[in-house]
């Protein structure tokens, strides 16, 4: 069993993560021009604030922004699934429950003396 998650682990290293680490780099080495990032879209000859930055930072930057957001959405709309997990766990061992409501009573009874 254990070895066949080893070869899993390698193939997905082999099919996705080297190509896609090969892509990020060609990109990056395509696009070290620098562009201007204006924060005035609405009177551009006069801009509030003007960023000059190489274009893979940025690219690289908005993709790992794109991540960040799609891991939180993806987390947020899945919350319900991890509360109800936890519920039935709580349901299926009383116990554990009981015990950690009574540590909790304790460390309100220490907090208040």
């Amino acid at each position: 069993m254990r070895r066949n998650i080893i070869k899993l682990k390698r193939i997905v290293l082999y099919t996705l993560i080297i190509p896609m680490s090969l892509l990020i780099i060609i990109t990056s080495l395509d696009n070290r021009g620098l562009v201007d990032i204006v924060f005035n879209p609405l009177r551009f000859e006069q801009p509030l604030y003007v960023v000059s930055a190489p274009l893979f930072i940025l690219l690289t930057l908005f993709f790992v922004l794109g991540l960040l957001l799609g891991y939180l959405m993806s987390y947020i709309k899945h919350r319900h699934i991890r509360v109800d997990k936890s519920v039935k766990a709580d349901e299926k061992n009383p116990k554990k429950t009981m015990d950690s409501e009574i540590i909790g009573t304790l460390q309100l009874q220490k907090l208040k003396k």
